[in-house]
């Protein structure tokens, strides 16, 4: 499995006219790259986007349809920086399933890694505005 964190800036091809720098990306099994220096997976599997104010429409909508169109993409998930809100898209054998996560409490479930990602860790010392 690759991670990669927003300091690697590997950018995501999403077709030959557009490509993206998520703010994180994982990929399962063998990664597959579109150069040779490694730096664009083709098959990645997980993408997660970290929202600003200015981005937040564009993550939801645009962005997250064009992810969605990658088919080794089976999680897009889009985290909320400015409160606590996480909302998960998962791919299903007939569409996708969009879910939302807005309680410190709550863990997302990424079963493509088996990995359930607590909101408390996500938001871990992080205070919001009132």
């Amino acid at each position: 499995m690759l991670v990669v964190p927003a300091y690697n800036q590997m950018l995501t091809k999403i077709n030959n006219d557009t490509y993206f720098y998520p703010d994180v990306l994982v990929t399962c099994g063998k990664s597959e790259y579109e150069t040779e220096n490694n730096t664009m997976p083709l098959n990645p599997t997980v993408v997660i986007e970290v929202t600003s104010k200015s981005s937040e429409t564009f993550d939801k909508g645009l962005k997250a349809e064009l992810y969605r169109s990658i088919e080794s993409v089976k999680v897009y998930l889009v985290i909320d920086q400015h409160r606590v809100f996480a909302q998960l898209s998962t791919r299903q054998h007939n569409g996708w399933l969009l879910q939302e996560f807005t309680k410190i409490h709550q863990a997302i479930p990424l079963r493509s890694i088996n990995v359930d990602l607590p909101l408390s860790d996500v938001y871990l010392d992080i205070e919001f505005e009132s």
